[in-house]
């Protein structure tokens, strides 16, 4: 099933007034791909779910399932969660507690008037799917976390639905269990060949589940693409902020112009930009922008390395303020005349309140434009 929102629109009324929680939305999800949502709580991803389950109505725009238009609020076109075949699993898992596990995944089948036989047949085949026949006589109080979370998604995929649609299902779930259930859900998916659209403020989760992603703030699309091109490629700095963990590093500088070269200059220290960088601020000239640069993109050069490219490599002095140990990396808080950086390296011959000369990779290097 191919999907696809049309300046989808939403507003709610509030005590506040009028206020956009979707705010003219535009996006295609292909046929069995694993779609993710992503962004700060308040940016409006649950809202676009809910717009696509059909839970909600649009105020404008469109919302299209293959050729089929399932959604339209200025044809007055609207059809409901069952008639759109949707299946949807939400944070707090949402069994009934007085039905057995056997009964939470057979209910979908029951109301819509599934053959006895074929409701069994069901049932077991997910049930086996996701290694939970042995809790069918069992009551969701008598379940963990995860065994919860697990028999929501067979109640979900049990009548083979257009689009699989999953709000967060996995923060209630301590870290372990989160990282195997994700695990696990990718699989399924991929076995399933099922389109998936997943909704989490997550990064991590998103990064590892996602084909590609749509990084929302404020109702809007920041940026749409795959884990790599979001993470190499952020396009604007909300999304070099939240993509990555750590983030980014995100800082401003003066900039100079020599001849045909280019400088930027950080408290003090003057670092001549590689010629495809000057093109770009030369595009740039006179417009305020802002720099990024990775944590693992900061080195401290080994003394070996330091001398032997000293000529020709342009050091700064900083100062190591705190040093987290994160196992087999280290993450430096460090400063450069008074610009605060993080590093992350494995290095570990250094020390916290040490001076180090530390070096750029200048090729990963993003300039933003501040709007």
């Amino acid at each position: 099933m191919k999907l696809k929102l049309v300046s989808l629109t939403k507003k709610f009324t509030s005590l506040r007034g009028s206020v956009r929680a979707v705010d003219g939305i535009d996006l295609e999800i292909q046929d069995n791909e694993f779609f993710v949502l992503l962004g700060p709580s308040g940016c409006g991803k649950s809202t676009v779910l809910n717009l696509i389950a059909g839970l909600e109505k649009p105020t404008g725009g469109e919302i299209w399932f293959d050729d089929r238009v399932v959604a339209c609020a200025k044809k007055k076109i609207f059809f409901t969660p069952k008639e759109r075949n949707v299946a949807f699993v939400f944070q707090s898992y949402a069994l009934y507690p007085h039905l057995s596990v056997f009964e939470n995944i057979a209910f979908p089948l029951r109301i819509i008037g599934e053959d006895v036989t074929k409701i069994k047949e069901s049932v077991k085949r997910v049930g086996a799917m996701l290694e939970i026949s042995n809790l069918f006589s069992a009551r969701p109080c008598e379940l963990s976390g995860g065994q919860r979370q697990r028999v929501a998604i067979a109640r979900a995929i049990v009548r083979y639905p257009n689009v699989f649609l999953l709000d967060e299902p996995l923060s209630n779930l301590d870290a372990q269990l989160r990282v195997s259930t994700r695990d696990e859900l990718k699989r399924l998916q991929q076995r399933l060949g099922v389109t998936t659209i997943y909704v989490t403020h997550d990064q991590v989760e998103a990064m590892t589940l996602g084909d590609r992603i749509a990084l929302l703030k404020d109702g809007r699309v920041e940026q749409i693409g795959t884990p790599d091109q979001l993470y190499e490629c952020p396009a604007s700095e909300f999304a070099a902020k939240f993509i990555g963990s750590p983030p980014m590093n995100i800082f401003e500088a003066e900039v100079s112009e020599e001849g045909e070269e280019f400088y930027i200059i950080i408290g003090g220290e003057k670092i001549k930009m590689p010629d495809d960088k000057a093109e770009e601020l030369k595009r740039l000239k006179g417009r305020s922008c802002a720099f990024g640069i990775r944590p693992e993109d900061i080195h401290i050069p080994a003394p070996i390395l330091r001398a032997w490219k000293s000529k020709r490599s342009q050091y700064l002095k900083a100062k190591i303020d705190l040093i987290e140990p994160m196992g087999r990396e280290r993450f430096f808080h460090i400063t450069i005349n008074e610009h605060r950086f993080s590093l992350l390296t494995t290095d570990v011959r250094f020390k916290q309140g040490e001076v180090v000369d530390v070096e750029f990779d200048l090729k990963k290097l993003h300039i933003f434009e501040k709007k």
